[in-house]
């Protein structure tokens, strides 16, 4: 029976695990307790083998020592995850070790999880530094992932041997979650560095053409759309397949073609024109992308673009240009209002332009959604159609790419070759057609990844269904409806809100300088604690303002991540003095970086407001 401690431990921490337990049946022939020879309790399973004795039969708290003696040095581990915690035996024996390491607990058998709580007292001080307890394997993957995104804790993973033995598939299932996850967020990160600034930038940039050409998913009539066929197209290797299918429908007019990226350049190698390019990518060298349309002046060809796209991009394109706004743009949402009132639509970020223009397609209303080119996955050692030659890239695959491949399904039901990259925008693919399960999505890639929730159909198959004189001329033609005259007034307020926080910043630098003098001159704690606070009280008059918050820290997310964490190691520091010197080495590279990104985007701002006034 889970003691009372326990119980009361369970209710303040984790209720809903005291209830799963509480609904638990007992399965008392499948988890035994006994009395080892030492007096103390062990525990064994019962297995395909007959019953396996998860700690010693003889003496289990010895046992358990060894185990943790054997570990060698974990110093520069934070925190330490038991997958698989027994009767707790090894637990209390590492908290013993080491009492400065924080703890956590993943027990999924709750058979186990019950006789463990039955045990160890949680309320004895050996159990301080647990952190959680949980069974559930999601829940599990978010703690861990929470607490490194709050601050940067290095984790150590230790699965008892006797869970290493018996439930080794299992084990492995979590592990690589974990480590997908973790991947997934060093790659978001990785984005964030490379792009945060330019997406800053380019919306400022931007904007005059926001306020000249419709919002794609506003200002558009959504009847052009609705119920009619939409083709998404890519510039996967299996374009090369559908270049005559795609003519026809372009002639009949049966679907709405819609090129994302590169593939306008496979296309219009064989003459065939769109009836729109979406492109997004917030680089200089996505120029070079859509080159050819403005090589061509195709007039008649309409760009939809991101808000965030590099700016260079929209220079000098010949045809009509309709946007829509990327999440990203901070800029967008301080400036815009519409005259009709209602709230300005946005797009979720995303790793490709292809699930860019899922998401506005679905919101559009087109139905059926056809994938084309959307191979997710390398073919015949290629990972771009022919005709593609953006940014200089063969298409062919590398050495280093096919070595750091992974497999997945492929639409014909065997493995095929990615990378985790066009895995993360297959899955990303996926969680939007699980949400709209009512629409009808195809994918017809032929040696393509399979994509949940878009069957695989070949065109020509599709094209049977698909009804001529579908697509509408002209849908293009339409006004926005932003309210113009009071976008001048915003730009005032926010060009106001960053010159006090150019003060902010002066008197943050004068309150770090007084810190450091107090600091060098080894003044009483007191005196050194009132300095501190006094930086303290101008940070976070900075982190408050409109201008910091709305486009400095979106120029710095990884930065301000690492700024926060640092900032609760800091608030954890007892002694003054050490404190002083902590926030004086790590706020002078965040501060000095936050002021040099403040004047380049002041200046943008700036710019931008006399741009308007023209």
């Amino acid at each position: 029976m889970i003691l009372l401690e326990n119980r009361n431990y369970l209710r303040l921490h984790n209720r809903p695990l005291l209830e799963r337990l509480g609904q638990m049946e007992e399965q008392p022939t499948r988890v035994v307790t006994e009395q080892a020879k030492d007096g103390e309790m062990t525990l064994k399973i019962k297995t395909d083998q007959g019953y396996q004795y998860v700690h010693s039969r003889y003496n289990p708290l010895r046992e358990a020592e060894s185990l943790v003696s054997a570990l060698g040095n974990i110093e520069k581990f934070d925190h330490v995850l038991f997958i698989g915690a027994g009767l707790g035996y090894i637990i209390k024996a590492f908290a013993s070790a080491y009492p400065d390491k924080k703890l956590s607990v993943y027990e999924w058998d709750d058979a186990v999880l019950e006789q463990f709580l039955s045990e160890q007292d949680l309320s004895g001080r050996w159990a301080g530094p647990i952190e959680w307890i949980s069974d559930n394997q999601q829940e599990v993957l978010a703690s861990v992932k929470r607490s490194i995104d709050k601050t940067g804790a290095q984790f150590f993973f230790y699965v008892l041997p006797f869970y290493e033995r018996h439930y080794a598939k299992e084990i492995n299932q979590f592990l690589n979650l974990l480590k997908e996850s973790l991947i997934e967020k060093k790659a978001a990160m990785a984005t964030d560095f490379s792009f945060q600034q330019r997406w800053v930038v380019n919306a400022v940039k931007n904007f005059p053409k926001l306020t000249a050409t419709p919002n794609v998913l506003m200002d558009v009539d959504r009847s052009v759309f609705k119920g009619k066929a939409a083709v998404l197209i890519a510039a996967g290797p299996s374009l090369n397949e559908e270049f005559e299918n795609l003519k026809k429908i372009k002639k009949e007019g049966s679907a709405y073609l819609f090129a994302v990226g590169s593939a306008i350049n496979a296309l219009l190698k064989q003459d065939i024109i769109p009836d729109a390019v979406c492109s997004y990518d917030p680089t200089p060298m996505n120029q070079r992308v859509i080159q050819i349309v403005k090589d061509r002046h195709l007039s008649e060809l309409p760009l939809i673009f991101g808000s965030t796209i590099g700016f260079e991009t929209l220079t000098d394109y010949p045809g009509p240009m309709l946007h829509v706004i990327n999440i990203q743009d901070t800029l967008a949402p301080l400036l815009l209002k519409r005259k009709d009132s209602r709230p300005i639509e946005a797009v979720n970020d995303a790793p490709s332009i292809a699930v860019i223009t899922l998401q506005m397609l679905l919101r559009l209303g087109a139905d059926p959604i056809i994938l084309a080119g959307q191979n997710l996955a390398y073919l015949d050692d290629r990972f771009y159609a022919r005709g593609i030659s953006a940014e200089g890239d063969s298409g062919q695959l590398s050495e280093n790419a096919k070595e750091a491949a992974i497999t997945v399904k492929s639409v014909d039901g065997t493995t095929i070759l990615t990378s985790r990259s066009y895995d993360s925008m297959r899955r990303q693919i996926e969680l939007y057609l699980q949400a709209a399960p009512e629409r009808h999505v195809f994918n017809t890639t032929s040696g393509g990844a399979a994509i949940a929730g878009a069957p695989f159909i070949p065109l020509h198959q599709l094209m049977k269904e698909l009804k001529p004189d579908t697509v509408r001329g002209g849908w293009y033609d339409c006004r926005n409806q932003y309210d113009r005259p009071i976008i001048p007034d915003k730009i005032e307020r926010v060009l106001r809100k960053g010159s006090e926080l150019n003060e902010s910043f002066e008197k943050i630098l004068k309150s770090l300088r007084q810190l450091k003098k107090s600091a060098d001159r080894g003044e009483e704690a007191g005196q050194i604690t009132a300095k501190i606070e006094k930086v303290n009280h101008y940070l976070r008059k900075m982190q408050k303002n409109g201008f910091y918050q709305s486009l400095i820290v979106p120029m710095m997310r990884v930065q301000t991540e690492h700024f926060n964490k640092v900032a609760e190691t800091i608030r954890g520091i007892g002694d003054p003095l050490q404190k002083a010197e902590t926030i004086l080495k790590e706020i002078d590279v965040f501060l000095n970086e936050c002021i040099m990104n403040g004047r380049l985007i002041f200046s943008a701002v700036s710019d931008l407001q006399k741009e308007l006034k023209k």
